[in-house]
């Protein structure tokens, strides 16, 4: 097991349902763009981050389910609160996997879920980026711009107004 690497297949279905929540209230998925020395041209990148300010919550995602955790610094800590915040993410193929696992019990982010499983097809047969062909890199580029689009997104008004009498 590589380090923050997890073997997903033994942990119960009732975890992953668990694990759902947290990314429904307390996370978000990222598609982002890297540049590094290794890839000048840069490459596009998932990431599932919670964040939270009690640790515990991080300590039992980390042993669950791998992955890492931070914690954000002085100066970006939240203006409304005085407390620490700690993030836990996993990245890549890790949240490829942790998001098909959790899809079926996603409640308010499971198109954002759909969507970077999308995403994620494109790295199947494509993952050195200094020979992408056709319109990957724009097809990625896409994606990143769908989810940003997806989360600015609200519940449209009448869907409440049948909902809540």
């Amino acid at each position: 097991m590589m380090d923050g690497m997890k073997t997903y297949d033994a942990i119960p279905q009732i975890e992953w349902a668990r694990l759902a929540a947290y990314i429904d209230g307390e996370g978000c998925f990222l598609i982002f763009r890297c540049h590094n020395k290794k890839r000048p041209r840069g490459y596009h990148a998932l990431k599932i981050v919670i964040g939270n300010t009690d640790f515990r919550l991080m300590v039992w995602l980390k042993s669950s389910f791998g992955g890492f955790i931070n914690r954000s610094t002085k100066t970006e800590k939240h203006k409304l609160s005085k407390r620490q915040m700690y993030y836990w993410h996993v990245g890549s193929a890790m949240a490829e996997d942790v998001t098909r696992r959790c899809l079926p019990y996603l409640i308010m982010k499971k198109e954002q879920g759909e969507l970077v499983l999308q995403f994620r097809a494109t790295f199947k047969d494509y993952h050195d980026t200094t020979r992408l062909i056709g319109n990957i890199e724009s097809d990625r580029e896409n994606f990143k711009n769908q989810l940003h689009e997806l989360k600015r997104k609200s519940v449209a008004e009448e869907d409440i107004s049948e909902t809540v009498q």
